[in-house]
């Protein structure tokens, strides 16, 4: 045999030989899937309870704060409409329709003496009030400004909640705006004198004269229970502050709007 043709044991040994790889035995593989069924620590199972919740009371929490803000701006849209009606419409505080100021060495043309009412509504439906310093309350006047009037064109005044027709807001209340102002008593009406107006002034709310208040309607009391949070993270009611709004008096009669 000729020599070329010989094999060497040394490059017997360099060649290349196939990739072996380990081979599982079955009974290991059924002993690996025993130990993972078998498991109870409970980690994986813990990590995803936690991670559920933290999401669910995010998402829940986004719900509900953002309702409350609605809320909010709902009620402050309301206590604007009210403190605008209250400038064109009867004075809560009726002692206002009389005042002319004139009396004892008070001339016409004189500062308009000092006066503070803050009108309240001592039941539901706005029938019965008092005002501060003596002042006289007007039942028909806080019922508008918190129900609206009807629409018989008498400017008479509602005593429940219900929508004004399609194309005359100005027969709306404050609870056309929010809901939840379904009692007068929510509904604070002040009337202030801040150097506006003169003894004697010619076309007040009698039309023969009369004060020029600065005027702030405020509601407070209104509240909001938590739904979704009180129940995940036992929340419970959160109470709204008091809003206020202040405009100046104008046109302080009852056909005023």
């Amino acid at each position: 045999m000729p020599i070329s043709h010989w094999v060497s044991w040394d490059s017997w040994d360099s060649a290349p030989r196939p990739l072996r790889l380990p081979i599982r035995s079955e009974s290991l593989a059924t002993a690996e899937r025993i130990s993972f069924w078998d498991d109870e620590g409970g980690a994986t199972y813990l990590e995803f309870t936690v991670g559920m919740m933290t999401f669910f009371v995010i998402l829940f929490g986004i719900i509900e704060f953002s309702y409350i803000f609605y809320q909010w701006n709902a009620a402050t849209k309301a206590v604007q409409f009210g403190a605008r009606l209250a400038a064109v419409s009867e004075p809560v505080a009726s002692t206002l329709k009389t005042m002319t100021g004139v009396g004892g060495s008070v001339k016409p043309g004189d500062p308009m003496p000092t006066f503070d009412f803050e009108c309240t509504a001592t039941t539901g439906d706005g029938s019965a009030g008092t005002c501060t310093n003596s002042g006289a309350y007007s039942a028909s006047a806080m019922q508008s400004i918190v129900f609206g009037r009807l629409n018989d064109g008498s400017g008479t005044s509602r005593t429940t909640c219900s929508s004004a027709p399609v194309g005359n807001p100005l027969l709306n209340g404050m609870c056309n705006y929010f809901s939840d102002i379904t009692s007068a008593q929510l509904v604070k009406v002040r009337y202030q004198y801040t150097g506006l107006g003169y003894v004697g002034r010619p076309g007040g709310p009698n039309h023969t004269g009369g004060p020029v208040p600065t005027i702030t309607v405020s509601v407070t009391g209104i509240s909001y229970s938590f739904v979704f949070l009180n129940g995940l993270m036992g929340f419970g009611t959160a109470t709204v502050p008091a809003l206020y709004t202040t405009v100046t008096g104008e046109d302080l009669n009852a056909a005023g709007s």
